[in-house]
């Protein structure tokens, strides 16, 4: 399966652009194992033709199609005609007007004989293909990987601006990018200027004008492996301003980032929110929850999935046990299984109706 696109599994993209609100959004879905988009009210507005679909971004969505044979990836306009040729073997969401595309072979964990590069709305190059792996670009800066596997950020026109010196990469949100060096994580500015010393044990981008970070416990190593430290295996997760300072330390196992004005913390396997005071909004009782998206969040009580509010009141329960989050309205729910091929998709409208 590729590493972004795909099947409506993946609806929810790595990159933060997909999270954005569209003014006529459109929705895919799958009919007899092609993908095609919907609008608003369920009408068919791009016929199901491909083997793949991501959501639109910036007015372009990567599709996926055999071409002579082989599997190529490209890009529909919003009429569904193809506004980027099918001839990338990895394509990724548009955003700031670029996106990052790959060329050649994708195996497990970034292997492969591949090379990534990017493109603009005309699927021109950009920046010709040429880094092992990369990221989009975000606030005007992208993060790419040399041959030696260091990580460094380039400008639009493909020019080193911050050298290549990172362990791994990342993307800048509100004018800072977190960076892993020496096996801790601080912040970078966008000159490479380390504002916030390396000092921590896992770290997310900022969002609402905080970021969330952990000192001490197990250290989260990039990649998906870790390394014991001493102290609490959680560790402590705190809020952190821009220089750094301690503004809200929530005594939670685990806390992630501001959505829509809360943060979702847990403790001892118990979810709630907080507001930017600190203060607890709505009661750690969920056995799980999501961040808000769309004005809900999804919790789960009792087995059960319900969406709530953020006065912490429940609005409705899930009609079915597997739903995506709410965004431009709706949200993706699916019925059976899908690896025995008896799943079934459709969306819900904030009153739960199908």
């Amino acid at each position: 399966m590729k590493k972004v696109l795909f099947t409506i599994l993946l609806f929810a993209s790595l990159l933060i652009s997909s999270l954005a609100q569209e003014t006529n959004p459109l929705f895919v879905v799958i009919v007899n194992d092609k993908r095609g988009f919907i609008d608003k009210t369920g009408k068919i507005v791009i016929e199901p033709q491909f083997i793949g679909a991501n959501d639109f971004s910036e007015g372009r969505a990567v599709v996926a199609t055999y071409v002579n044979g082989k599997y190529k990836e490209g890009y529909i306009d919003e009429t569904g005609k193809i506004a980027i040729e099918p001839k990338f073997d990895e394509a990724t969401n548009f955003n700031e007007g670029i996106a990052l595309v790959g060329i050649g072979t994708f195996g497990l964990h970034g292997s492969g004989d591949h090379k990534f590069g990017f493109i603009n709305k005309d699927g021109n190059w950009l920046i010709e293909p040429k880094y092992k792996e990369a990221w989009g670009f975000f606030e005007g800066l992208a993060a790419v990987m040399n041959d030696e596997g260091k990580w460094g950020f380039i400008d639009t026109t493909g020019k080193v601006v911050i050298p290549f010196q990172f362990e791994t990469g990342s993307i800048f949100s509100e004018g800072l990018a977190p960076v892993f060096v020496n096996n801790l994580y601080g912040f970078i500015d966008k000159s490479g200027t380390m504002i916030i010393k390396p000092q921590f044990t896992d770290a997310s981008q900022f969002s609402e004008g905080l970021g969330v970070v952990k000192i001490g416990g197990v250290l989260a190593k990039p990649y998906g492996y870790t390394i014991t430290k001493r102290g609490e295996f959680y560790g402590k997760f705190v809020f952190i301003d821009k220089t750094g300072k301690i503004i809200i330390e929530p005594k939670a196992d685990r806390a992630y980032s501001f959505s829509e004005g809360l943060a979702r913390i847990e403790r001892k396997g118990k979810h709630g929110f907080i507001d930017k005071s600190g203060k607890i909004v709505i009661p750690l009782k969920f056995r799980d929850a999501e961040n808000f998206s769309d004005g809900l969040a999804q919790v789960n009580i009792n087995g059960e999935t319900y969406f709530i509010n953020k006065a912490g009141e429940s609005i409705f329960k899930s009609p079915v046990w597997y739903v995506k989050d709410f965004k431009n309205g709706l949200a993706w729910i699916q019925e059976g299984d899908y690896s025995n091929k008896t799943a079934k998709y459709g969306y819900i409208d904030k009153t739960g109706k199908i």
